[in-house]
């Protein structure tokens, strides 16, 4: 969980910012989860990295769409 958090709140802060709320472009959010990770859809049903090194993308941008709302609806930070 730990690294899952790191990545996605460091390394790809379009992807946390969203979650966040720090801002509202769940096409950024999306698109830099297809950067970072091949089996993400990029645009038009290819993945970011589609045919490099057998990589294919299985996982659609509408399914990532509704995964990511869902993140961000039920963030919350303790502090």
């Amino acid at each position: 969980d730990k690294l899952m958090a790191a990545l996605v709140l460091h390394k790809r802060p379009a992807i946390g910012g969203y979650i966040k709320g720090e801002h509202d472009s769940i096409t950024l959010a999306m698109d830099e989860a297809a950067r970072e990770w091949a089996s993400v859809e990029f645009r038009n049903g290819r993945g970011y990295y589609d045919g490099i090194g057998g990589n294919r993308a299985n996982i659609s941008r509408v399914s990532l769409e509704k995964v990511l709302k869902e993140i961000k609806k039920g963030w919350h930070v303790e502090l």
